[in-house]
């Protein structure tokens, strides 16, 4: 009986170690894992952001960029310079007005032909200087109009050139993410 008893507390012990329940519960991650992890995700988002654009890596992007502001700078620059001949033109009529927005515009003109890829890489910063454009022009006319100028028609021409070049050059940036967008879409 000693013996039956040894056998069945043995088996008893045996059953018991065994039949424990198996915890399913994932490990935890090490530190290292979720920086991979956090690195894989931004890389995914970035890599489907330029997808979203429509440009293979951020240098084509940054060109992108780079190529609309250049553009858009060359034409404020062409209108500055016949900002400043319509100023010699009617000079000491509204000479100050017309420094004043001619200088604001050459400011313009010299961030955008920087060297500084920031500018374009910054889609904000690019945002900040199509609208501050498009309010110095506006400010530019309500003085001519405060002050009783007379506004010549060339000057009319040029500030509405101005006003439609830095519309277009914002339109045609949201047009050519959004023929992109529309394409991708479709695939």
């Amino acid at each position: 009986m000693n013996k039956l008893f040894a056998v069945v507390a043995v088996l008893l012990a045996v059953q018991i170690s065994s039949a424990r329940v198996v915890r399913d519960a994932p490990a935890s991650l090490a530190l290292g894992d979720l920086a991979k992890q956090a690195e894989d995700a931004i890389g995914t988002l970035h890599s489907k952001f330029l997808e979203i654009v429509g440009v293979k890596n951020d240098n084509e992007f940054i060109k992108l960029l780079e190529n609309q502001g250049r553009s858009y700078a060359s034409k404020i620059q062409s209108y500055a310079k016949l900002l400043g001949d319509e100023a010699k033109a009617n000079a000491g009529k509204a000479d100050k007005v017309f420094q004043g927005l001619q200088t604001r515009l050459t400011q313009t003109v010299d961030e955008l032909k920087s060297k500084n890829p920031e500018i374009f890489a910054n889609v904000e910063k690019f945002q900040g200087h199509l609208k501050a454009v498009l309010k110095d022009t506006e400010q530019f006319n309500a003085k001519l109009k405060e002050e009783g100028k007379v506004i010549s028609s060339n000057v009319e021409e040029v500030l509405k050139q101005i006003y439609d070049s830095t519309v277009q050059t914002a339109q045609k940036v949201a047009n050519e993410i959004e023929s992109n967008l529309k394409q991708k879409k479709t695939k």
